[in-house]
């Protein structure tokens, strides 16, 4: 498609050709002499379309802008959506010297439809650099909902500074993108509120018949409320949040009231704190300066810090008296809660960021468990606890130093992301399953797997773009650990069959399987930037074993041969038919990996037969 526009536009550049009309040009009205502007086109959409990598490319988009001519629109609408964060940077930004509706179509699509913020807000920059018109088409986005919260905040800003005109003409577009959120959040609100009372009466029945007439009473108030009253998705998300951790509080303060204190007691102190959190949150919701974004990493950060200190305080003794406990933990939440809001606008999380800190959440809870089990005897009865810590501790210090990390160039990619996170999985489960062979002893196994863990991530990070889970790493990664857990299993099988007297303990049999699946997974990663092997390759060798195995055990069955000898066959043959099928798809035979394929399926059709 891009070599038939390129061919189009070389054509209508030629001398003695029809050029299309320049009636368009660039915001400035400046012009070059149609010679110099036919050459400046040709080399510029050369460059654009040259299949190089796409910061070599992105000049070419960045002259088409430059010249000002309006045959470069179309290019550089097609290059809105290229492949290449660089090109469609550079397109999108060139676009602003192109006030046509062509260009603003792109721009708004831009707008609404990049998974990258950083794109959408330089979309409406530059439809704010394209006088009225684009002006037009930002008070337009100031009201679709199909946008994000922060790109209408910013189209109907730059309405506001550079076309108030536009605004004395027609009022702002009413942001009603919370309406959902209110609606759920005053039925849940509602529900308690009545449900509070209903305990306070001598009716047993009373809370029960209170919940259900607040989801009525609150969700209703709150759809009579949206329908007068506009209330953006930023606003709703915050009068949610002030109301439920204003809950949360007024709970807290009811159980430390007493040691044993009366239920009344401790939801009406909630109904106090959901009230004292929503009331000023209504009245002030005008005045709220927070996005969506912010209301919702505030409040991923009181609840992180509500679980490092859950997590903290269980590594401690067991104490008969609790309520210390849930003030600490209660202030904890609020502190991250009031944190989160202060330094949210400071951070910046794009979308591949934002996918770091569940894989940093996941990393550290492994890490701290690990880490726990090896410093804690296993007789210890205190394990089990600190165990739970470590799984509510490790997860939300893994978050914090993903989420810091992220603040820092370079960026990382989902796959980058993904393939230090299997470096490290795997190689924990490689080293912890050797070493609890080797040594036979729980907190061995556990340290080596806290040290492998953290050494395999840092050599998959320092290794990249070679470790990067993308297809074909992931396919030969999933392909190699699944083929070396079915090797552990099988070999302890096999082991246990031939050594009836001797078998394996379960935590020998799982440390065979994974040191099976921990080598299998790195060295299905490690072949494609060895040996250049491809997707196609590594199915292909895969299913010529698996259909050995296949072949092999039926045999062995029909042979009526002993458990031991059929599984040391199926060992045998599965790897034997691996190797075949990695030899007939190599340079040496070049066997195409389709026609391996489509015999696969033959034989799958007629084993469904039969």
């Amino acid at each position: 498609m891009h070599w038939i526009t390129l061919v189009l536009l070389l054509g209508a550049a030629v001398p003695g050709v029809e050029a299309p009309s320049r009636e368009a040009g660039p915001a400035d009205g400046s012009t070059a002499a149609p010679a110099e502007a036919d050459a400046l086109l040709l080399r510029a959409l050369l460059l654009l379309y040259s299949g190089a990598d796409g910061p070599a490319r992105a000049p070419g988009a960045a002259g088409l802008g430059a010249l000002g001519d309006a045959r470069a629109v179309g290019p550089l609408v097609q290059a809105s959506t290229d492949r290449s964060l660089s090109v469609r940077t550079a397109a999108l930004r060139a676009l602003a010297r192109y006030p046509t509706p062509e260009a603003q179509r792109a721009l708004r699509r831009a707008a609404t439809e990049s998974d990258e913020p950083q794109l959408s807000k330089l979309a409406v920059e530059s439809l704010a650099e394209q006088g009225p018109s684009g002006g037009a088409v930002l008070l337009q986005l100031a009201g679709d909902e199909s946008a994000s919260e922060e790109v209408r905040s910013l189209a109907l800003t730059r309405t506001r500074e550079r076309f108030p005109e536009l605004l004395a003409a027609a009022p702002p577009p009413s942001d009603s993108s919370g309406r959902g959120l209110a609606i759920v959040a005053g039925a849940l609100f509602g529900s308690y509120t009545l449900a509070a009372i209903g305990n306070l009466g001598a009716n047993q029945g009373g809370p029960a018949i209170g919940a259900a007439g607040g989801v009525l009473v609150g969700g209703g108030a709150a759809l009579l409320l949206t329908q007068k009253v506009p209330l953006s998705r930023a606003q709703a998300g915050t009068i949610a949040s002030a109301g439920g951790w204003g809950l949360a509080t007024g709970l807290v303060v009811g159980a430390l009231t007493d040691p044993h204190p009366s239920s009344a007691t401790v939801t009406s102190l909630g109904l106090v704190g959901e009230l004292a959190g929503l009331v000023p949150a209504l009245v002030l919701r005008d005045w709220i300066s927070l996005s969506g974004g912010d209301v919702f990493f505030a409040n991923i950060a009181g609840l992180t810090a509500v679980s490092i200190a859950a997590g903290s305080l269980l590594y401690l003794p067991p104490r008969d008296d609790v309520r210390p406990g849930l003030a600490l933990t209660m202030g904890a939440g609020l502190v991250g809660l009031g944190l989160g809001a202060g330094y949210a606008r400071h951070l910046h999380f794009d979308t591949d960021a934002q996918f770091a800190v569940p894989i940093g959440a996941l990393l550290g809870g492994f890490l701290a468990n690990d880490l726990t089990l090896a410093l804690t005897s296993p007789g210890s009865p205190s394990r089990v606890r600190r165990q739970g810590g470590a799984w509510l501790l490790g997860p939300g210090l893994g978050a914090i130093a993903a989420g810091a990390f992220s603040q820092f160039p370079p960026g990382l990619t989902v796959n980058d992301e993904l393939g230090i996170a299997a470096g490290a999985m795997l190689t924990r489960f490689a080293f912890g399953g050797a070493t609890r062979l080797l040594t036979g002893t729980e907190t061995s196994d556990e340290g080596a797997s806290a040290a492998a863990l953290v050494v395999g991530g840092l050599v998959s990070g320092r290794l990249l773009p070679h470790t990067r889970l993308d297809g074909s790493r992931l396919l030969l990664g999933s392909i190699g650990a699944s083929w070396g857990l079915w090797q552990g299993l099988g070999f302890a099988a096999w082991h246990d069959q031939r050594h009836p007297q001797a078998t394996l303990s379960s935590a020998d049999t799982g440390a065979v399987a994974r040191l099976g699946f921990g080598l299998g997974g790195l060295l299905g990663i490690a072949l494609v930037p060895a040996t250049q092997v491809g997707a196609g390759q590594g199915a292909a060798a895969f299913t010529t074993g698996a259909w050995a195995l296949w072949l092999a055990h039926w045999a062995s069955v029909a042979g009526d041969s002993s458990t031991s000898t059929l599984l040391l066959a199926d060992l045998i043959a599965s790897d034997a038919g691996l190797a075949a099928g990695a030899l007939a798809v190599s340079p040496l035979f070049r066997v195409p990996p389709a026609a391996i394929g489509v015999a696969s399926l033959y034989g799958a059709t007629g084993s469904a037969l039969f």
